[in-house]
């Protein structure tokens, strides 16, 4: 923030005035400077990410600047146009990482092993070395590192549990001044308390007049003070840059065995590693990289951090690509294709395999769809969206799936299964949905005859099956074997008449001449149209109505989800044109009625003033009834307390005073008049002066 003024001090200083007239800023100043911070990003001087920071903590300082009330009257923004703001399209985003870098802010395995190498570490001091091996072991942050007191290890009791006994653990005590968190509790290992103990002997050797207690564990190399100053974050940055820069790093990899690998093709040369990267705060990212690469879960993680959010511990590192192909290689073989088949994996895939994978599908409620066209467009060129189940594109994810019950395979195909749980077993996705509708549009059409009802309407039918459906018309919904849900239970001879689900699918396809999947289609276009239909009518029939025309009422009035509106551009469209007409429409008729002339005007402001005087009588009255109450309270607690106050002495004590106010009146103007004067001479001095002073 202190930054961001900086910057935005320094370009107003450019002004004419200097900047130091508020009215005067306009928009156009924030334009300005809006392309200076551009120029400045694009030139390399600024980096993206300060960009977009900068920018956003000056929106902050502008509005938290008005809210305190520092633009009105008296306030040093006084004067400060509105228009001088930032809104969020102006802001850049902050630069994405990129997906493909495995490392982050977090220094790579293969560099990590060349800056610990035994010739890289003798080029630091032992003072350095131990505070980088410190620093890496324990991933505190710069300032809390430099900060550690002497005696900042300690030690837990802790239970053996294999052997009983109790053994003692080494803990980092530190404070955490950026969360205002003090004496802070970090498990650590041996070699790192032993590291700290060679530390806490040299700097006892090095001061042995300073008492412990008020020694610090790294003391700085200039002006120490007896041990008592730390080191400051910058000087230790200032020094790890300069040894990662007299070191040659490159980039590689480390094999199975843990050799490293520099270049894949033996004629290529080595790619030679950007040593900038090599910082204090790089440690605390590479102990978190090395945490997630060892398999710590993500919320001890967070714990070992300090952090009060997931989210903050997910910026420290990156998923490598060998933790993405042990998430495929056991998430593949359980996705099921739309008939219930399982996918096989051939082999491990490779990070190839990964990429096709991923562009290959795209996410889908309960699922993936694998179409191409919708794959290309992102999920947004399906036009039954959210509607997957029976779709042959469509593979659920094992993860999404409510439970695992009815697939092939499963408990629902055992041998000793029930005959009803294996006829459902064949069945893909919830009874609901879709088939629910067809099954709305069947009963509306009691024309068309069901295969697999054995009876025609008005026709006796023997045992429950008559008695289910006596005295109403024949349903056809209630017993198409062509809609999924449960197989009707028919008596006698109906039973044998039955035709099974799946045969009765295949003589509908056949005889309505339709692929499998186009008869689908076509039910959710229909559909689909309808609720158009629907939405279109509830539109008009709001604005005939009046009140206000939103999304939300519109649905709710065409009984449809908002997401049905959304996902229809044009019902959106209408929907807005609409609105600006009823608002452009009544806007209108509201300034036709709200015609004033200078005669209504004049009128008003005559009545206003008589109300204004009104007001004010009223308020002398009141305020002389209330003196007088007041007046009449002191005088009675002065005479409970034996204090006798008579007219005349009330006078000459005001006389007095009066005239001591009119002293002290004439003598604060007498310093005024001799302050100005003390202040028109020393202008004439500076002035004489800097007249007198030669040019360089």
């Amino acid at each position: 923030m202190v930054a961001t003024i900086g910057r935005w001090s320094g370009h107003l200083a450019r002004r004419a005035d200097g900047g130091e007239d508020p009215a005067a800023l306009t928009k156009e100043d924030i334009s300005s400077f809006l392309v200076r911070l551009r120029v400045a990003a694009n030139g390399g001087r600024l980096p993206p990410n300060m960009h977009s920071r900068t920018l956003w903590f000056l929106r902050q300082f502008l509005r938290e600047s008005r809210d305190l009330g520092l633009d009105e009257r008296g306030g040093p923004l006084f004067g400060l146009a509105p228009s001088v703001t930032l809104a969020r399209e102006e802001i850049p985003a902050p630069p994405r990482r990129d997906a493909e870098e495995e490392a982050g802010d977090a220094i790579p395995d293969a560099v990590l092993a060349q800056l610990l190498d035994e010739a890289s570490l003798a080029r630091l001091s032992p003072y350095g070395r131990r505070r980088l091996e410190i620093g890496l072991e324990v991933g505190r942050r710069p300032s809390e590192l430099c900060r550690l007191r002497l005696d900042c290890v300690a030690y837990d009791e802790r239970v053996n549990e294999a052997t009983g006994a109790t053994e003692a653990k080494a803990v980092l005590v530190y404070d955490m001044t950026k969360v205002n968190t003090l004496r802070c509790r970090l498990p650590i290992h041996e070699r790192t308390a032993g590291l700290i103990a060679d530390q806490q002997a040299a700097e006892s050797a090095r001061f042995p007049d300073t008492p412990e207690s008020e020694l610090v564990l790294f003391p700085a190399i200039q002006r120490p003070k007896g041990g008592r100053r730390p080191v400051s974050a910058s000087s230790w940055t200032s020094e790890l840059r300069g040894w990662a820069e007299r070191l040659e790093l490159f980039e590689g990899w480390l094999d199975a065995e843990g050799g490293l690998r520099l270049v894949g093709d033996p004629d290529a040369p080595p790619v030679r590693f950007d040593s900038s990267r090599v910082f204090p705060y790089a440690l605390r990212h590479t102990y978190a990289q090395r945490h997630v690469n060892a398999g710590t879960p993500v919320e001890v993680l967070k714990e070992l951090m300090g952090h009060d959010k997931l989210d903050t511990t997910a910026g420290y590192y990156r998923i490598s690509s060998r933790r993405k192909r042990d998430a495929v290689r056991r998430v593949l073989p359980l996705q099921v294709t739309v008939t219930g088949a399982r996918l096989r994996l051939v082999g491990d895939p490779v990070d190839s395999d990964l990429g096709a994978y991923a562009l290959s599908q795209v996410a889908v409620p309960m699922g993936s769809c694998t179409e191409p066209s919708n794959v290309r467009a992102r999920g947004g060129a399906c036009e039954f969206r959210y509607r997957c189940f029976g779709c042959p594109p469509f593979q659920d994810r094992p993860v999404l799936r409510p439970r695992a019950a009815g697939l092939p395979g499963e408990a629902a195909h055992r041998p000793g299964a029930p005959r009803r749980r294996r006829a459902r077993a064949g069945r893909v996705g919830p009874p609901g949905g879709i088939a629910l509708r067809r099954r709305d549009r069947l009963r509306s059409q009691p024309h068309r005859r069901m295969r697999g009802c054995p009876h025609p309407a008005g026709a006796g039918r023997p045992g429950r099956h008559r008695g289910r459906h006596r005295g109403a018309a024949h349903d056809p919904g209630q017993h198409g074997h062509d809609l999924p849900g449960r197989l009707p239970r028919h008596r006698g001879p109906a039973r044998s008449r039955a035709v099974p689900q799946h045969r009765g699918r295949r003589r509908a396809s056949a005889m309505t001449g339709e692929a499998p999947g186009e008869r689908l289609r076509r039910l959710r276009r229909a559909d689909s149209q309808a609720k158009a239909a629907q939405v279109r009518a509830a539109l008009d029939a709001i604005v005939t109505a009046g009140g206000p025309l939103t999304v939300s009422r519109v649905a709710r009035r065409a009984q449809v989800s908002r997401r049905f509106v959304y996902d229809h551009p044009e019902l959106r469209a209408e929907i807005d044109l609409k609105a600006a007409e009823t608002v452009a429409h009544f806007s209108d008729r509201l300034m036709r009625s709200a015609a004033v002339t200078g005669a209504s005007l004049r009128a008003d402001l005559e009545n206003i003033r008589a109300e204004n005087q009104r007001l004010r009588e009223r308020v002398r009255v009141l305020e002389g009834r209330l003196s007088d109450a007041l007046g009449q309270e002191v005088a009675t607690e002065l005479a409970s307390k034996g204090v006798l106050l008579g007219e005349t002495a009330l006078r000459d004590q005001l006389a007095r005073l009066q005239a001591t106010v009119d002293e002290l009146t004439e003598e604060l103007r007498r310093g005024g008049d001799d302050l100005e004067a003390a202040r028109r001479a020393n202008r004439e001095l500076m002035a004489e002066l800097n007249r007198s002073r030669p040019l360089p």
